[in-house]
């Protein structure tokens, strides 16, 4: 009887802290859409230089725009030291996203380092064969921090990547890595505004016109 009660008792406390974590993922609502922004904006930029360099001056070096993820890594890693370091309290919230946006980091660059180089040894596209698992990782963390924020522009910004992974393989070959443009625009750079425009009325302070209808 003892260890149906230490059950039960373990598992409502497991539903108390998942519950927690979720409000006050909900209560504090610290993002400011940087990061999003950034990252979207980058990726887009990346995406359309590659298409015009590559499709439009057939320049040899066209993919060496990418090399510009690998300073921006640089700067995310600056970026989030800062501010973990300037923030006073770390939320349950927190360290479950830092960990899945961390999962993902790794799986991508394991996937560009180590696929990217099989597919260049076997002379194939790299785009073409790994666009739409691109696309797809792209929804994951997307979709995660949605569904823990209660934040439903980044839900549905996941959902459009995986739709566009779907739609990848029927896209003309000088065409398919413009999905990664629109992909990063529905899923990281809109929501990214919404994030900001929220944080920033958040944190406004509200004019004091005196006790008004009183």
């Amino acid at each position: 009887m003892d260890k149906e009660q230490n059950d039960q008792l373990s598992q409502s406390e497991s539903l108390k802290i998942i519950e927690d974590m979720i409000q006050q993922a909900k209560s504090q609502f610290n993002e400011d859409g940087h990061l999003y922004l950034f990252w979207g904006w980058l990726i887009f930029a990346c995406s359309v230089g590659f298409f015009v360099l590559d499709h439009v001056f057939h320049a040899a070096w066209s993919s060496m725009v990418w090399m510009l993820t690998w300073v921006a890594m640089v700067y995310n890693y600056i970026y989030l030291r800062r501010k973990h370091g300037r923030r006073k309290v770390t939320t349950y919230a927190d360290r479950f996203l830092g960990i899945v946006w961390m999962s993902y980091l790794i799986a991508l660059v394991v996937m560009v380092l180590i696929v990217g180089s099989i597919y260049t040894q076997l002379g194939m596209n790299y785009f073409v064969f790994n666009g739409p698992v691109l696309l797809s990782m792209y929804g994951i963390p997307t979709f995660t921090t949605g569904k823990v924020l209660n934040f439903k522009p980044l839900i549905w910004g996941a959902v459009g990547c995986w739709t566009l992974a779907v739609i990848y393989p029927f896209v003309p070959y000088d065409y398919n890595i413009l999905l990664l443009a629109v992909a990063m625009l529905i899923a990281w750079i809109i929501p990214g505004y919404i994030l900001k425009h929220r944080y920033k009325k958040s944190n406004t302070p509200t004019p004091d016109h005196g006790l008004q209808g009183t």
